[in-house]
């Protein structure tokens, strides 16, 4: 019995191990592959730009501020002395006062034309030694000298009036016993008392001032003044409290000289002080229909 029982598993697993093989060859077959399958997220295509590599940022570089460029500068020749032992008189030269005279004689200048013939670079010197500020330029001492060693007077005076310091005599400084007669002077032209002021021949140097830049006086005075001796702005200048009243009365002008100022213009244009003249009187001129001027530069007090 038992070998029967044994027989039977034996042919049972004989037909499951068949029907397994055949079953594998069926599904083989005819069968779908039905084993899931895990999804895979595809990437986004990547931009071009992004592709290409980056380079990093330049950090930026801090440009200097142009430096202003120093004027260049050549220190002219000089001489060791003046020619014949005679040096020009360089205070005709607006702006050279006797100090800076004896600086340019140091450096070797005497001549009128030695200052003449400076080109920009020497002025640029010249200006930095003496820490002058650009006067140099600003008052035309190249021009001015060109003239004066030219002889050309009449353009001088026409551009620079009377120039500097050394183109008229010096005036003498006010001490207490010169107050005091002007004082004097004060209390006898109010007085009613005159006194005729003292005139010279001729001009200096043949070359008159143009009187006529004061206010108030026009060609026909200016030959009258001509006439008592008065050619210059610091012979007018002078003049003392008793000496107005007398051109005045001469003049018969009923107090203009004072009302007019006639003593503080021909001080300024005396001293060359043209900035504070023009400050104080502005410029203007006597001109004909034609534009024709009748009487060179006159002026008039601002108000």
């Amino acid at each position: 019995m038992l070998h029967y029982l044994i027989e039977l598993a034996l042919w049972m697993l004989g037909f499951f191990v068949v029907g397994c093989c055949i079953g594998c060859l069926l599904n083989k077959l005819f069968g779908a592959d039905e084993r899931p399958v895990l999804a895979v997220a595809t990437p986004a295509p990547v931009p071009e730009e992004i592709k290409r590599p980056v380079a990093p940022a330049a950090k930026p570089v801090a440009v200097a501020a142009p430096l202003a460029m120093a004027p260049r500068m050549s220190r002219p020749k000089g001489i060791i002395a003046a020619r014949s032992g005679k040096p020009d008189n360089l205070l005709r030269i607006s702006g050279v006062g006797p100090k800076n005279q004896k600086i340019l004689h140091a450096l070797g200048f005497f001549h009128f034309d030695q200052i003449a013939s400076w080109t920009t670079e020497q002025v640029n010197w010249v200006d930095d030694h003496l820490q002058f500020g650009g006067r140099i330029t600003r008052e035309e001492w190249i021009n001015q000298a060109r003239l004066l060693a030219a002889g050309n007077e009449s353009e001088f005076a026409q551009l620079y009036g009377t120039g500097g310091e050394g183109a008229r005599p010096a005036r003498a400084p006010e001490t207490a016993a010169t107050l005091i007669s002007a004082e004097q002077e004060e209390r006898d032209a109010a007085a009613g008392k005159t006194r005729k002021p003292k005139g010279i021949a001729a001009a200096r140097g043949g070359k008159a001032d143009n009187l006529q830049r004061i206010s108030g006086i026009g060609p026909k005075n200016e030959k009258v003044l001509h006439g008592l001796g008065f050619f210059h702005f610091d012979q007018v200048a002078d003049w003392t409290a008793t000496e107005i009243a007398w051109v005045d009365d001469h003049l018969k002008f009923g107090g203009r000289i004072k009302r007019e100022r006639w003593i503080n213009q021909a001080r300024l244009l005396a001293d060359g002080n043209e900035a504070e003249f023009t400050k104080q009187y502005g410029s203007g001129g006597l001109k004909n229909r034609k534009g024709e001027s009748l009487s060179g530069t006159r002026t008039r007090r601002k108000t």
